[in-house]
């Protein structure tokens, strides 16, 4: 029942950030949330959290570096999340 709670979730909340932002966040991005919500959703719903807000800072931390105005590709930095969330996940007892 989580990983299906927590991609219904994550799916939820980017799409309504995509219509909010009219479009700033592509539903895309939402439908990747909602597929790394079920991917890791079987860690825990604190997994798939840590997945998201990791790879947010982490394309926050290089839009600021790289001072960039230009839209970035945030699927990638999702990605980098789940990997993070996963990887912390299996290290940790």
């Amino acid at each position: 029942m989580v990983p299906m709670a927590s991609c219904l979730v994550a799916g939820c909340v980017f799409a309504s950030i995509h219509f909010a932002t009219k479009g700033g966040v592509g539903f895309g991005d939402g439908k990747l949330a909602a597929t790394i919500g079920l991917a890791v959703g079987p860690l825990g719903s604190g997994a798939v959290w840590l997945s998201v807000l990791s790879g947010s800072v982490a394309a926050l931390m290089w839009a600021k570096t790289a001072r960039r105005m230009a839209p970035i590709a945030y699927g990638p930095w999702l990605l980098c999340g789940a990997w993070i969330a996963a990887l912390t996940n299996a290290l940790t007892p």
